[in-house]
């Protein structure tokens, strides 16, 4: 019996001592920017909302890997509001909506951006990853017999103590393969099947009216792809789709649209890859939006 338990007990101490996504925030010695470089594209559900259940903010950002690119820092400089990140790469539309109840059973919200794409906006991207963390929050236990946080704490482990450069996934070497690469394939995988997501738009509906009766400003910002992306819907022909996935969102709240063909979206250099904008680019966006100073972005219809 000893056999068994000795391995258990190591494994625990291990996850305890290097905490790779500050679940007990002990001082282990182990800086969170390192942490957080090293854990957060491995599983950035986790870590955004262990971050958010540690210190809940009234003001919100939710989505993929796009509303990184916004700075919670400048949306603070610009509004004197405390905002948060509550977003995962390749995020779900039903990811979304369980992360706004999530941060909502936190704290009394005052704010909350959705930045949304239409390639999110289908009934066969599902995900379950914000259960799973709310979960672990709730139970020690699971958060340290977790696989994702053992082999995490393996990742920070090594990158601290062995001085090993931890890199989950090896791009393509240069911008011009890496972005025909990814356009390629994240088009297939978002576009090549698509069914229109019911019980998303219900998800998102709810929020809306939650926010309408508790005073809540929600914004929904429909975040740019390059015009190289943008054809991909032609190609697969969801022209319509994607009409109506706009025509959806502008009914729920103030929408601001920035996926269309302009002078910004033809430009890769405002671009890292394909769906990416820079964080400089993301930052100026916002800033059209709170000034009210539109020069990309198109205000849809407000109800």
């Amino acid at each position: 019996m000893v056999v068994f338990v000795i391995p258990i007990l190591l494994c625990a101490l291990f996850v305890l001592y290097i905490d790779p996504f500050n679940y007990f925030s002990l001082l282990t010695g182990i800086p969170e920017g390192i942490k957080k470089e090293t854990v957060s594209n491995f599983n950035d559900v986790l870590w955004y909302t262990i971050d958010y259940a540690h210190a809940p903010s009234p003001g919100i950002i939710i989505g993929d890997s796009r509303s990184k690119r916004i700075s919670v820092e400048h949306l603070r400089e610009k509004t004197g509001r405390q905002y948060k990140h509550l977003c995962g790469n390749a995020v779900k539309i039903n990811e979304i909506v369980d992360f706004f109840w999530f941060a909502n059973s936190y704290k009394k919200l005052e704010s909350v951006y959705i930045v949304l794409t239409f390639s999110i906006y289908n009934l066969y991207a599902f995900a379950n990853r914000v259960v799973g963390a709310e979960a672990a929050i709730k139970n020690p236990l699971l958060y340290v017999f977790d696989r994702h946080v053992i082999e995490a704490s393996y990742l920070v482990f090594s990158s601290v103590f062995l001085k090993r450069n931890i890199s989950l996934w090896e791009p393509p070497a240069s911008k011009e393969e890496f972005w025909k690469w990814s356009l390629d394939n994240w088009s297939n995988q978002q576009y090549g099947k698509w069914k229109y997501p019911l019980n998303g738009y219900k998800g998102l509906r709810d929020i809306s009216d939650y926010c309408r009766q508790n005073h809540i400003e929600l914004t929904f910002i429909i975040a740019p792809n390059h015009t190289d992306f943008q054809a991909k819907v032609d190609y697969f022909n969801l022209n319509g789709e994607q009409i109506r996935f706009k025509k959806d969102i502008s009914a729920l709240s103030t929408t601001y649209d920035f996926d269309y063909v302009n002078d910004l979206t033809k430009n890769k250099d405002n671009f890292s890859d394909p769906v990416h904008v820079t964080e400089e680019v993301a930052n100026s966006l916002v800033d059209e939006i709170l000034t009210g100073n539109l020069h990309y972005g198109r205000l849809l219809t407000n109800p």
